[in-house]
């Protein structure tokens, strides 16, 4: 029979299966190479805004609020790393704050130090001034007296009365008091504020100050809280006033005026104005535009919350290189039937008085009482508290002048002794001072009805006080 053979070669069926292989094997390393790297950008994506996210805590933890978490992708996290940077933001502002509430806090006490120190001085200068007023004073009213001798002792006094007024700016300005809301005339305030200024303005910064202040522009406010809105208008003018070119001449403008409504106290400069973009944010706290150093930010947010109190307001007007005008709106005056309308007391002659003076300084005694005489009253004058308690219980008095600072037994401790004597002698006193700083004292002359007068003082000054009725809004006479 026959056999047929056929021979085949392993490689022709082994080689179709090495192809399935091989393609399998280059498969899986495909897939297994994508699926690597995949994962790696997964992993890288999700981990390094997480490190950022870390860094960036860590950062805050360290105070360091300019820090920013820089993530845009996953959406999650850039949600969560613009909270972050907003969180951090806003620490930064809360810093900036803090930190501003601290330099005003010290600038306080800085005022506060200040105030006590002017009024541990005040009495000390104010009682060489009495003399310097008095005794000009006397010599003037003397007959023999050339004339042109009284117009120097006319200017003696008028000088010497200009120091008090420094003094008692200085006092009113420092001085921490409760509001005390009355009839004020803005004059009064404009000329107290130009002479707590004077200097600056006039000496130091050469500026030309133009005053259009009008008569009767009365407002229902505080007269400190006032004086110190026009001291900080006054003194951001002087600042901006110094950025000027030094050919240009440097004006500030006080300007009264008023409608049926209300009125208005502007203060204009021509130095080189407020941009658009500031204007809105001058009002804001801790906002300023000035070196580190010069300013807090909070000078006119304080205005504008003081001027809100008063009924009123700030309005600026200004624009790059026209200067600025700061206009005070307050709603007109009304007053009521109680009050003066002159605010002058009753100053009807009366018959002379019997007065006892007592002051520890010798001099300023028997000026004071040279002063009475010339007013036509008689009396004596004592240096002591223990002295005058002789006098009184020999003698009647009408009135009894007591120095409040003497040492020992002072006018208070003394007043104290007179009204457990008898209640009508308290009633017949008045003091003497030439420290008006203290809010607590006045008030206790308010309330107990005691009269008293700050030094230095004049005839005027005196018959005013002497000679009037019995007022009903007692406290310190200032002249």
């Amino acid at each position: 029979p026959w056999r047929v053979s056929w021979a085949i070669e392993s490689a022709y069926f082994l080689k179709p299966l090495r192809e399935v292989r091989n393609l399998a094997l280059w498969t899986s390393l495909l897939v297994g190479l994508t699926a690597a790297g995949l994962i790696f950008w997964l992993v890288r994506s999700v981990t390094k805004p997480i490190n950022r996210l870390v860094e960036a805590t860590s950062e805050m933890g360290r105070e360091n609020w300019d820090f920013r978490a820089d993530v845009k992708e996953p959406a999650e996290m850039a949600l969560l790393a613009r909270a972050l940077n907003e969180m951090a933001l806003k620490l930064k502002t809360r810093q900036q704050e803090r930190e501003g509430i601290q330099r005003h806090l010290m600038q306080t006490e800085k005022l506060s130090a200040v105030g006590q120190l002017i009024a541990g001085i005040a009495h000390e200068l104010n009682n060489p001034l009495n003399g310097v007023t008095g005794y000009a004073e006397l010599l003037a009213q003397e007959d023999n007296c050339p004339a042109s001798i009284k117009d120097d002792l006319s200017r003696i006094r008028a000088h010497a009365l200009r120091c008090r007024r420094i003094v008692e700016n200085l006092l009113f300005f420092v001085r921490q008091s409760p509001v005390a809301k009355k009839r004020v005339d803005l004059a009064h305030v404009v000329r107290s504020v130009l002479t707590l200024l004077e200097y600056r303005l006039v000496k130091a910064e050469n500026i030309q100050v133009h005053l259009e202040i009008i008569k009767g522009c009365f407002v229902d406010g505080d007269f400190q809280q006032l004086e110190q809105v026009l001291v900080n208008l006054i003194q951001n003018a002087c600042d901006a006033l110094g950025n000027t070119r030094s050919d240009r001449e440097k004006i500030l403008t006080l300007k009264t005026r008023q409608d049926d409504r209300r009125v208005f106290l502007e203060v204009i400069d021509n130095g080189p104005g407020i941009g658009p973009q500031y204007r809105e944010k001058i009002f804001e706290p801790f906002f300023t535009t000035k070196e580190a150093g010069k300013g807090t930010g909070l000078g006119l947010f304080i205005a504008r919350q003081i001027m809100n109190d008063h009924g009123g307001d700030i309005l600026c007007q200004s624009g790059a290189g026209s200067g600025t005008t700061l206009t005070l709106a307050f709603p007109s005056f009304v007053p009521s039937k109680n009050v003066l309308v002159d605010g002058k007391p009753d100053l009807t002659p009366r018959p002379a008085k019997a007065i006892l003076v007592v002051d520890d300084e010798r001099d300023l005694a028997r000026m004071t009482l040279r002063l009475l005489k010339k007013m036509g009253h008689g009396g004596e004058a004592v240096y002591n508290v223990q002295s005058a308690l002789k006098k009184i219980a020999r003698n009647h008095y009408d009135r009894i002048l007591v120095d409040l600072e003497m040492p020992g037994t002072d006018g208070l401790e003394f007043y104290d002794i007179l009204t457990k004597m008898d209640a009508a002698l308290g009633e017949r006193t008045i003091f003497m001072t030439g420290n008006i700083l203290s809010s607590r004292r006045e008030d206790f002359f308010k309330t107990h009805g005691i009269r008293c007068i700050a030094k230095p003082f004049g005839m005027d000054e005196l018959a005013g006080i002497i000679d009037q009725r019995e007022p009903d809004d007692k406290g310190i006479s200032r002249g």
